[in-house]
């Protein structure tokens, strides 16, 4: 058996190459730019992993024990292959995890721009203000991208080009009353409309990063940090998606649907209706507590005038037992009820 080869890179030299993607890409999450860094030099960097360390390490955001991690991982790597197996491009997806050291996390979503009620908006976002949050959650359906659905449309509805200035109004509005706070852009399954059309529309620029959403809405500039669609998000004991990634709905409880799939405390949104559900395991008398918070987007749907939805949002803070909870918001003709 041959011996392991083992390829040895130094620190600087990826340090360098990455600080070139994050000059080339201000505005993109750094995620964003780890993807690319590894896609264009796998031989560099051997793993997506090491890449996402050269970046983080190169913005300085990595904490003083990970930045000693990194200072060995990101040295070298190990290519080593003993029974000459196919290389895999699985990776499994971590969780982006968001602190408890935020105390209140209001959470926005199905907003679907420009469908949005300006109304029920008003009255969310005056509560979050009113409730003192520290970080705000954009849960996805920001935008609705109409016009690269693969569904029927309606050519007299806003175009691509007329959402993403309408979403950077949004985007500039929020910071403006949410100054001093991190704020998390979830993507939905609207989104992912748009990386879907260029795949099979503009297959030359779909992975530029100038076409990107996060890029389009200027995030990196308003330090809002985009989570992509199949990354679920762990906020202390509380797990967060947006929704689409699961299958599975019901119109008696869609937080009971919710259950079913991940068996663990849930807040989704995506389901366009505000619901609860307990449920109590027999023998260990635990209980798990499921939520799916309403929309914030006109309830009479061109494709679906009739339907059980219901404005809504959510705050979930840390409770006296170092716990999470949430408050589930319904919002019924322009009040909270």
């Amino acid at each position: 058996m041959k011996q392991a080869k083992k390829r040895i890179i130094t620190k600087q030299t990826k340090k360098e190459v990455a600080l070139k993607y994050i000059k080339k890409f201000p505005n993109s999450p750094k995620r964003a730019i780890a993807r690319k860094l590894f896609d264009e030099n796998k031989l560099l960097f051997g793993s997506f992993k090491l890449a996402d360390l050269a970046v983080r390490y190169a913005t300085g955001t990595l904490g003083k024990r990970n930045r000693k991690f990194a200072a060995i991982k990101i040295k070298t790597f190990d290519q080593s292959n003993p029974f000459d197996l196919p290389i895999s491009d699985y990776e499994p997806i971590k969780p982006f995890v968001i602190p408890t050291s935020i105390l209140k996390l209001g959470i926005l979503s199905d907003l679907h721009i420009p469908e949005h009620d300006h109304v029920a908006l008003t009255v969310a976002i005056k509560d979050l203000k009113a409730s003192k949050i520290d970080g705000l959650l954009l849960n996805g359906d920001i935008l609705d991208m109409h016009a690269v659905s693969r569904h029927f449309k309606d050519p007299a509805k806003a175009r691509v080009k007329k959402e993403f200035e309408l979403g950077l109004e949004f985007i500039k509005a929020i910071k403006k009353h949410f100054p001093d706070m991190p704020i998390y852009f979830k993507e939905g399954n609207h989104e992912k409309r748009w990386t879907a059309w260029l795949r099979t529309r503009a297959l030359e620029i779909w992975d530029d990063e100038e076409y990107t959403i996060p890029a389009k809405l200027r995030l990196g500039e308003h330090h809002i940090t985009w989570i992509p669609n199949n990354q679920p998000i762990k906020y202390g004991d509380l797990w967060i998606i947006h929704g689409n990634e699961i299958t599975g709905n019901s119109r008696v409880s869609p937080a009971y649907a919710v259950s079913l799939k991940t068996h663990e405390p849930t807040l989704t949104g995506d389901k366009h209706r505000g619901d609860k559900r307990i449920i109590k395991h027999q023998l260990s008398g635990k209980l798990d507590i499921y939520y799916t918070t309403g929309c914030l987007c006109g309830l009479r749907a061109d494709y679906l005038t009739n339907n059980d939805w219901t404005h809504g949002f959510a705050m979930a803070y840390v409770n006296s037992q170092g716990n999470i909870s949430v408050d589930n918001k319904d919002i019924f003709d322009g009040k909270i009820i």
